[in-house]
């Protein structure tokens, strides 16, 4: 067993974190990765903590030297918001695959200067598809090239070959077999100066401002593409309703700043534009609230709550505007639900979430009446025995269609109260009694699945036939074996083995596939276009589930870990995105 103490976090990520000894004299052989999962904007573990891993084994993973079995909460913070060290300057040929310092520099920070973007779409490598979102960089005159990965940030916008940096920094990491750097963010990279957005949008201001202030009620902020070695100083206009600075200044080493405006009269839509050197530009709209305006509820979410029978579920109320004060809001769910504590919305606030209970013994449709001055909302409540899955599961598979043998697809559900961040994730097959898996679709960043919603991955090109849009084409066929096979999804930490413990979800379908969830198969696809489909609960039937059924709408959520107990056959396919009705 090893334990790490008072580590300092240089880098994090769904699967994890990087560790550093910043107080080592020298920087080889200091680095570490962190098997630790977590979500993908994580705040359980950030940049600059210093913490403490009790327990956890060293695990050769796919080349890469990490720490993991680190039990779930088990990692604590000692301190936060410390200074990084210097990053260590090295050359692309020193840290490459196989370079001089690779091996040494494996998860230390590092930074090279005065780059070149050679390559856009590089080789994948062992357990990777394209597009793989990595590029290559080189220091000319010299030709050595060194990968930079997506796993820790996506470079947004994508570079293009032969753009030059002023520098690009991050963690080496070794994944999959080759040396590549991990930057964090667009902080990590100096690229000629753009705009690139004005927001977060939907932000409002307040009439008659005596001085200019933040939007409400979230700060606009101005954001560059990088930091820059100087400062950028943007251009700013508005609308009449609102006044803002003429210009606003993005300091050197920085990419954002913050936009104050100054509410004047009361108006609906104000637009402030952001304009660098008197070309490009980027625009918001900002309402300015009138004083006699009276803030109204205006939705409540997830619509309809679902509750487990005797359960407990979180609901969100949001207000059309801002209030000026705290204000109470009043709630009643009859003898179907309650809550427990006091519900206000925050002063300059939209938004409340509290926890909602299932009343004993109460079951099916009702809902909770939320009451705040003289403005009443009605949340609409389903209280089910229906099984609670509280991860993103395959919902249903097409191994062919009316198209033929590569008219297929996969279809995700996300039984869950909110929406799941899968940038990065992979689907991945293998057949029936293949010894490892491989990689059929990488998930591009920002691929999101609504709460009860859907997400569809399907065949590339004009394959698929479906009439419900794909929300990702794989890059050729599926090729998924009509019969017997294995799909899975998994993070983007998922190696190809079969046993692998960062594996999501699970299907071996059909006579003889060897790795099937609980050791049971689940049924193969029938012919003439049909597909296999995940059960909404433990009673669900073919024919339940079928167009029309009891449990047609009921969503895909039972997750037993056993295919054979929780998948059925359809006769007709139906392929669900994300633009679908969610279910329940």
């Amino acid at each position: 067993a090893i334990q790490l103490v008072n580590v300092l976090v240089t880098g994090t990520g769904p699967g994890g974190f990087f560790v550093q000894d910043a107080m080592a004299a020298m920087p080889d052989n200091t680095g570490l990765f962190i098997y630790y999962p977590g979500p993908a904007n994580r705040t359980d573990v950030l940049i600059g903590d210093r913490v403490t891993i009790p327990n956890g084994g060293v695990q050769n993973f796919n080349g890469q030297i990490q720490i993991s079995s680190v039990a779930t909460g088990s990692v604590s913070v000692v301190t936060r918001g410390n200074m990084l060290p210097a990053p260590v300057i090295v050359t692309p040929d020193e840290v490459r695959t196989g370079g001089s310092r690779a091996t040494a520099l494996e998860g230390v920070f590092v930074r090279i200067e005065n780059v070149t973007v050679a390559n856009i779409a590089p080789t994948p490598d062992m357990s990777d598809t394209a597009p793989t979102n990595e590029f290559t960089i080189q220091q000319l005159p010299a030709t050595a090239e060194l990968l930079v990965n997506d796993y820790l940030s996506l470079t947004t916008p994508f570079p293009t070959a032969g753009e030059s940096l002023g520098f690009i920094q991050g963690i080496l990491e070794l994944r999959n077999g080759n040396s590549k750097l991990e930057p964090r963010g667009s902080f990590d990279m100096q690229r000629t100066v753009q705009l690139m957005s004005l927001g977060p949008a939907g932000q409002f201001t307040r009439e008659g401002m005596a001085a200019p202030g933040p939007t409400i009620p979230s700060p606009l902020k101005l954001r560059i593409n990088s930091a820059q070695p100087i400062d950028t100083v943007v251009t700013l206009s508005s609308d009449p309703g609102l006044t803002v600075a003429p210009t606003v200044t993005v300091l050197a080493g920085q990419v954002e700043a913050d936009v104050l405006v100054q509410g004047v009269t009361q108006t609906a839509t104000a637009t402030i534009s952001a304009t660098l050197d008197g070309g490009a530009f980027v625009m918001t709209a900002v309402r300015v609230v009138g004083n006699a305006e009276v803030p109204q509820l205006l939705s409540c979410s997830p619509n309809p709550l679902v509750l487990p029978e005797e359960g407990t579920a979180e609901l969100t109320l949001t207000t059309d505007i801002p209030v000026a004060a705290s204000t109470p809001v009043t709630l009643d769910g009859g003898s179907f639900a309650s809550v427990g504590t006091a519900v206000s919305v925050a002063a300059n606030a939209r938004t409340a979430s509290f926890t909602v209970l299932a009343s004993p013994s109460a079951m099916g449709n009702g809902e909770l009446e939320a009451t705040m001055g003289a403005s009443t909302l009605i949340c609409p409540i389903t209280i089910s025995n229906a099984p609670v899955t509280n991860h993103v599961v395959i919902s249903e598979v097409a191994t062919a269609g009316p198209g033929g043998a590569a008219d297929e697809f996969v279809e995700l559900y996300n039984p869950t109260m909110a929406p799941v961040d899968m940038s990065g994730w992979r689907l991945q097959y293998k057949s029936a009694t293949g010894a490892t898996y491989q990689n059929k679709v990488t998930m591009p960043a920002g691929a999101t699945i609504p709460p009860r919603g859907y997400y569809l991955i399907t065949s590339g090109g004009t394959a698929y036939t479906g009439t419900v849009t794909a929300d990702l084409q794989a890059t050729g066929d599926l090729a998924l074996q009509a019969t017997a096979a294995h799909v899975r999804i998994g993070t983007n930490q998922v190696g190809t083995s079969p046993t692998d413990t960062t594996v999501i979800d699970t299907v071996g379908y059909g006579t003889g596939s060897t790795n099937p969830e609980g050791g049971a198969i689940a049924p193969s696809p029938p012919g003439g276009g049909g597909t296999i489909e995940r059960k909404a609960n433990a009673n669900s039937s073919q024919a339940s589930m079928a167009t029309g059924g009891a449990d047609a709408l009921l969503g895909n959520g039972l997750d037993s870990d056993n295919n054979g107990n929780d998948w059925v056959q359809r006769a007709a396919r139906d392929p669900q995105n994300r633009m679908s009705p969610t279910e329940p």
